[in-house]
């Protein structure tokens, strides 16, 4: 007995096992970590690798998950169903293709699909009538054929355990209607073991609600939008951070503030779209508009403001357009509100940047003049200025306070509890992340970036395999029909081939050691704006110079890398020449102000430019041959026939010096004598004889 009693101890130990093992494999991918872990088993760690901050828009495709199938007698039961959309039917057995071509123009209504398999032809509709038409036709002329379900279509079967034993079946169906899915049949089934159902672990079991689909499409979902608003003081020397941190959190938008560039400097992000407006006369200042590309937006033309910088682009959503603006206002300038009205024009509107705006309203420690006015005008045009509850600005001199300078101007509906500060990057303006849940217009017209992936061999073995080589081809109409055929084939055996994939672009840097700079610079420069002392500072400072120091070294080992490999191909060398020449840095000439305003295109700056030349290098206007000159003696005379003797020494001096190169004498001549040999009259003489004369013209008009 004893040893009976140890071999059935023994036995279901074994099956124990065995169900281990197998549930095991049901939760874990052994292959996948054969492949990922080393030679000793291990798997490798990346230090120091930041971990994206949000979840990605694109889909992946679902895990494969490996169950063994208790219920095979269920499949028994499934019977044959014919659905509308995508049905499919193979005819065999005909060599005359073009006569099904040509029946199918004019019998069916909706779109269809008509191409070559191995069997023979594959039919295939989009509407339930056009696929009764079509099997109608097909029995009428005898052909043979044959439909099947698409996948999808069929039903989907599934078992939930874990349920009450008491639970009614109306009970789990109105549950599963509650859920959203329609279950057409309920049954319960009993275990075969003696095992309770509510007993089974439920972490081996399938998540229900990633397994059950419908073929309806679903409703178009929102989108999470991440705006980050910041006042980079300076772009050029924080790029490799600022790409970090728009794949860290997975930015959007950004509207950036000072960002101290000019029309030589070029500032570009793979992935995203910039759009910029440098300042024109002096140093610094400067807005840009950071937009991911395939995200549906446009330019939008703001007019010309006296002292506020600003950057609008337009974003299509659900609700309507969304005009997104980087503003900055210089401390030296007054904030004007016609400049407000500007920027605030438009039915919806999103406005970040740093006004130099402080008000008590928005978190300030204290309001100034300008905060007033903002208050003001955010009054009167009803929108609502929003800021985050802890500082944005924290200045260089440890002794002044930090501030909340950094605001966000809108009318939509969006509130503080959206606003997050991120201690990141070298300004000493941290960087307001703000998430807002919109719905977007035409989202599957978005160009996301995608990548396709062929299998020529396989397409060109299949291809052959599915074009037949015994047409019957009599007539033009059968040229056409087979042409039709020919390239829908062709279509379709390419689609079924080529894998397309969306691409992940992540544009940060791999660099162990860099990282680890730019993580300790992190964290000191957290510390120096907890606790504001100077030695914090110093050590900022330092750690923030190396990391800038180590990124010029990859930069460099990078383009050393970049023109080393040129050898080996021509493309690259092409490259490299029109860097070395400098076109590829040249951008477009700003703005022009010609004489009938602002030209802003190239055919209207050459028209300025011309009008401007053909005005400098016309003739000045001839002068008239009645032109009276007694005004001129008349009162000009005059007048300096009262003036001082002084001035009239002076111009005396100039007509002595006339007088003397032209008739050669020595500068120790008389003037007496000067004036003598040549006949001339000296100014005095002749102001005195003018005034004289004119006073004889006044009286005699006096008398008259």
């Amino acid at each position: 007995m004893d040893k009976t009693a140890e071999q059935e101890r023994m036995k279901l130990k074994r099956q124990q096992t065995l169900d281990f093992s197998r549930h095991l494999e049901e939760d874990i991918n052994v292959e996948n970590i054969d492949e990922d872990s080393d030679e000793d088993g291990f798997l490798e760690a990346i230090i120091l690798k930041r971990k994206l901050l949000f979840r990605q828009k694109e889909g992946k495709p679902s895990k494969t998950i490996k169950t063994t199938n208790q219920f095979d007698a269920i499949s028994d039961q499934e019977e044959p169903m014919e659905t509308a959309e995508g049905a499919k039917e193979p005819a065999r057995g005909t060599t005359n293709y073009s006569k099904i071509t040509k029946a199918m123009k004019e019998k069916l209504k909706g779109t269809y699909k008509i191409f070559y398999i191995k069997e023979g032809l594959k039919l295939q509709v989009a509407t339930l009538e056009d696929f009764k038409a079509m099997q109608t036709y097909l029995k009428l002329t005898g052909q043979e054929y044959h439909t099947f379900t698409l996948p999808r279509d069929r039903p989907l079967k599934v078992v939930i355990k874990g349920l009450p034993p008491n639970m009614t079946t109306d009970e789990i169906k109105e549950e599963l209607r509650e859920l959203g899915y329609t279950a057409t049949d309920v049954r319960q089934f009993q275990s075969r073991t003696q095992t309770e159902i509510g007993s089974q672990d439920n972490k081996r079991l399938v998540n229900f609600t990633s397994v059950l689909t419908t073929n309806k499409p679903l409703p178009m979902g929102a989108n999470t939008l991440r705006i980050l608003s910041w006042n980079a003081n300076g772009i050029l020397q924080q790029v490799h951070e600022f790409k970090e941190i728009l794949q860290t959190y997975g930015i959007d938008l950004a509207l950036i503030g000072e960002t101290h560039l000019n029309a030589d400097k070029r500032f570009n992000i793979t992935g995203y779209n910039t759009y910029r407006t440098d300042r024109a006369h002096g140093r610094g200042g400067g807005t840009a508009v950071v937009i991911r590309n395939y995200l549906p937006h446009y330019r939008s033309t703001i007019q010309d403001t006296e002292n506020l910088e600003a950057t609008a682009v337009t974003v299509n959503t659900k609700g309507g357009h969304i005009n997104f603006v980087a503003a900055y206002n210089p401390p030296n300038k007054m904030l004007l509100k016609t400049d407000l009205d500007t920027v605030t024009t438009g039915d919806h509107f999103l406005i970040g940047g740093d006004l130099n705006c402080k008000n008590t309203l928005w978190n300030s420690r204290l309001t100034n003049r300008q905060g007033r006015i903002l208050e003001e005008h955010a009054s009167d045009a009803e929108y609502n200025v929003l800021a985050p509850e802890s500082p944005t600005y924290y200045p260089a001199n440890y002794l002044h306070r930090p501030d909340v300078l950094d605001i966000i101007m809108t009318n939509l509906k969006i509130t503080n509890e959206t606003l997050t500060v991120l201690q990141e990057l070298d300004s000493d303006h941290n960087p307001i992340l703000c998430e807002w849940v919109v719905d977007t217009e035409h989202k599957n017209n978005w160009r996301k970036p995608t990548i396709k992936t062929t299998n020529w061999v396989k397409f060109n073995t299949e291809l052959q395999e599915n074009i037949p080589r015994n047409l019957v081809i009599e007539t033009q109409e059968d040229v056409d029909a087979a042409i039709d055929v020919l390239t829908m084939t062709i279509q379709e055996t390419y689609r079924v081939n080529t894998k397309t994939s969306q691409k992940h672009q992540d544009i940060r840097s791999d660099h162990p050691d860099l990282n680890y700079l730019i993580a300790q610079k992190r964290e000191a420069r957290r510390d120096w704006q907890r606790l504001r002392t100077q030695q914090e500072r110093t050590r900022y400072n330092h750690l923030k110079a190396q990391v800038r120091r180590t990124v010029n070294e990859y930069r460099r080992a990078k383009w050393n890398t970049f023109v080393t490999d040129t050898v080996t191909d021509t493309n690259k060398s092409w490259t490299i020449t029109k860097i070395l020449k400098g076109t590829a840095k040249k951008v477009g000439t700003p703005a022009i102000h010609g004489q009938g305003g602002m030209a802003y295109t190239s055919v209207d700056k050459a028209n300025a430019i011309a009008e401007t030349l053909k005005q400098q290098f016309s003739p000045n206007p001839v002068q008239e041959v009645g032109f009276n000159n007694d005004p001129v003696f008349l009162y000009g005379c005059v007048g300096w026939g009262y003036s001082a003797g002084t001035h009239i020494m002076k111009l005396q001096t100039i007509q002595n010096k006339v007088l003397r190169t032209i008739t050669g004498t020595d500068i120790r001549t008389r003037v007496d004598y000067l004036h003598e040999i040549t006949k001339t009259k000296t100014l005095q003489e002749i102001f005195k004889e003018r005034r004289e004369s004119s006073t004889r013209k006044v009286r005699n008009m006096e008398i008259r």
